[in-house]
């Protein structure tokens, strides 16, 4: 597995070889923007504690009805 820059870099290639320059760039710009980059094994187990965190959808709407009175006529 490669490491974070260098897989990053590989995104930029550079004459013969990538370009790290760029790839800190992006890196930073991510973590500015509030991102960041993790491995997969990571990333599904955090999707697995969120999934269970989170109510289902019928859970959390709730459907009223607002009854309208019938409008006057003059």
């Amino acid at each position: 597995m490669y490491a974070l820059e260098e897989a990053v870099a590989r995104f930029f290639p550079a004459g013969a070889g990538y370009d790290h320059n760029q790839a800190k760039r992006l890196i930073r710009w991510l973590d500015s923007c509030g991102y960041a980059v993790v491995a997969k094994d990571e990333a599904s187990a955090a999707d697995r504690v969120a999934q269970s965190a989170v109510k289902p959808l019928r859970d959390c709407l709730r459907v009223s009805t607002v009854e309208f009175g019938q409008r006057k006529s003059a």
